[in-house]
This record gives C-alpha cells, sequence and structure tokens, in this order.
C-alpha cells in the first residue's frame, strides 16, 4: 500500500486504501485489483482537476524534455551515419550475423525507451509533491502523439501492426515508469 500512497499523496488516500484492505478480506483478488486501478484512476482524474495550471506546466516541461531528447537522437544518428559513410569497409551492417543485427536494435529501442522514462521522471521530479498524477496526462498526449506518428499508413502486415502496437503502448508506459521513479527518490531524500 504503501506504493499507492507515493503514487497518490492526496489527504484522504489512507482512508481509501483502509477500505479498500477491509473489504478486500471479503472479496476476490480480481476486484481488489479493480478497486486500486479505480482509485489511481479517479485520484488522478481528481488531482489533475485539482491543479489544471500545474498540469499544465507538467505537459510543458515534459514537451520540451521530448523535444530535447529527440534532437539529442536525431543529431548522434546523424553523426553516426556520417561516420559510417566515411569508413564504409569498416562498418558493413551486412556482413553482420542477424544475431547482432537484432541485439543492436534492441539495445537502440531500449536505450530509446529509457529517455521516454527520464522525460517521465523529469517531469515527476518537478512535481514531486503530486505523485505520478501530473505525469499521466503528459504520458497520455505522448501516447496520442505516438498514435498519431506510428498509426497511419497503409494496412500492414501482422507483425509490423504488433510492433506498432507495442510501439504505442510502451512510450506512455515508459514515462510513467520514470515518473514512479522520480516519486522513489523523493520518498529516499525525505
Amino acid at each position: 500500500m504503501m506504493t499507492i500512497k507515493r503514487l497518490l499523496p492526496s489527504a484522504d488516500i489512507d482512508a481509501l486504501v483502509g477500505d479498500i484492505v477491509e473489504e478486500s478480506k471479503h472479496r476476490s483478488a480480481l476486484w481488489y485489483w479493480t478497486q486500486i486501478l479505480a482509485l489511481l484512476v479517479v485520484g488522478t482524474f481528481r488531482e489533475v482537476r485539482a491543479h489544471w495550471l500545474l498540469t499544465l506546466r507538467a505537459t510543458a516541461i515534459g514537451s520540451v524534455a521530448i523535444a530535447a531528447y529527440i534532437s539529442l537522437w536525431v543529431g548522434l544518428f546523424y553523426g553516426l551515419q556520417q561516420f559510417v559513410y566515411l569508413f564504409p569497409n569498416i562498418f558493413s551492417f551486412n556482413e553482420v550475423s542477424d544475431t547482432v543485427q537484432r541485439s543492436i536494435i534492441a539495445s537502440v529501442w531500449l536505450a530509446f525507451l529509457a529517455g521516454f522514462s527520464l522525460c517521465g521522471w523529469t517531469v515527476g521530479r518537478f512535481h514531486r509533491t503530486h505523485g505520478i498524477a501530473l505525469v499521466v496526462p503528459f504520458a497520455a498526449l505522448a501516447g496520442l502523439a505516438t498514435i498519431y506518428l506510428v498509426a497511419p499508413g497503409t494496412p500492414s502486415p501482422r507483425l509490423t501492426f504488433i510492433l506498432k502496437l507495442v510501439h504505442i503502448t510502451l512510450v506512455p508506459a515508459a514515462i510513467i515508469v520514470g515518473g514512479y521513479w522520480s516519486t522513489r527518490t523523493a520518498e529516499r531524500s525525505a
């Protein structure tokens, strides 16, 4: 229950969590987790509605963080591309095995998601007293932007569709995980 209190640090969270824990003795595990999820959704909505200016500020901070992060990636890949073009005999990607190619692609993908987590951490760090409640609207906006950027196009084969779906769900999830990390830092330093 400490996780719930850390995610939504509102005044009445202790009473609500206590009621859920007390009632869970007579209910199923599915009921318990549904109540916890509902508590997170309703608590986040209440926090966002009560502090809508801070929510706008959090979304703006997150947008600036993502813009800076993507600019860093574009510059890094452009520089790497120029370096590879200078030495084509040394960096022949065709001669590398499939396993190494997949490992490189997975490493880049994980680093990319780590950057989104860092953006969520940044938003959460500036709004520590609100838990992840102000990170969630920013993650939703990033998810909508990801849908806009990834989803269009012609109908694609099943694997491509699955990869797009994974991409669309992992970007907001990485942002929320980063926001959660910022609350853990707040708890340890307090």
